[in-house]
């Protein structure tokens, strides 16, 4: 079996949530902000501390949902990345153990790289999954 540098030297990238997911998330985030400003425009004027909260709920929920609808997962030679907010990268060398987890709504790799908590990586693609399948029979084998 080749290692996951030789089989992934060309690389394998795709979104990292799949399109119900990204979708669900721009519905929910849309819902949540519409209701947030009919609740401001209701009320009036809002005082200060609930303005900033209102306003800063609504900008965190508008960046998580652009990196869920584009966000990329790429896996290559040098090992599995993540766009994300703070971006995740995982060279082979420091992966110990890897394990597929298939949710409904979300394919999931779960990486253990020996410093604690367990990495999570996400597949919106079929061809990602089935890489994610590759990484975790390599690693399967190694324990």
């Amino acid at each position: 079996m080749d290692t996951p540098q030789e089989r992934f030297a060309e690389p394998v990238r795709g979104h990292a949530y799949r399109p119900v997911t990204r979708v669900l998330t721009v519905v929910i985030a849309l819902v949540t902000l519409g209701y947030g400003a009919s609740v401001g425009i209701r009320r009036g004027e809002l005082s200060g501390p609930l303005l900033f909260m209102l306003v800063s709920a609504g900008l965190i929920m508008a960046v998580a949902t652009w990196y869920i609808v584009m966000g990329q997962t790429t896996i290559d030679a040098r090992g599995v990345h993540q766009d994300w907010i703070m971006a995740k990268t995982y060279g082979w060398g420091e992966i110990r153990s890897a394990r597929l987890v298939r949710l409904p709504l979300s394919t999931r790799l779960m990486l253990n790289t020996g410093r604690p908590p367990f990495k999570v990586v996400q597949a919106g693609t079929a061809e990602l999954e089935a890489a994610f399948r590759e990484i975790a029979a390599v690693y399967r084998t190694r324990t």
